[in-house]
């Protein structure tokens, strides 16, 4: 609310300053600031969650690259934002294999996001994080 006070203050130096009148314009643009910065601090965003998937390497379709795979994730939407991370508790033959594959965001809807591998098909199975970030 910092912006509010200082738009507050500059209303009450004008009077401060000497001057008694302050024009209705230049009062009601200052009103409509404070309004519109209340109403922007007001919209804060969600916190981001997290939730722990693996990725099958028998799920994994197609037979050349890109190799797409279906990952069923609570909470996605057609226009959510998330992130996917490797867990934190990745093998390195896992992370070798999530990293050979060049995996990429190959879209997603309601419930559901879609990869793309557009390196090696995986042979074994990925441990990984996705965050469902709360900004979108």
């Amino acid at each position: 609310m910092k912006e509010v006070d200082l738009l507050a203050n500059e209303i009450a130096n004008e009077f401060a300053s000497g001057s008694d009148i302050i024009s209705r314009a230049n009062f009601n643009s200052r009103i409509i600031q404070i309004n519109t910065n209340a109403a922007i601090k007001s919209q804060t965003a969600s916190k981001s969650s997290e939730q722990a998937k693996t990725l099958s390497s028998a799920t994994w379709t197609g037979a050349s690259a890109p190799f797409s795979y279906v990952l069923s994730v609570t909470g996605v939407t057609t226009t959510s934002n998330q992130e996917f991370l490797p867990s934190t508790a990745i093998t390195q033959i896992e992370l070798e294999a999530l990293q050979g594959a060049n995996i990429v965001d190959g879209g997603q809807t309601t419930g559901s996001i879609t990869l793309k591998a557009w390196g090696d098909k995986p042979t074994v199975d990925i441990p990984i994080r996705v965050i469902l970030r709360g900004d979108a």
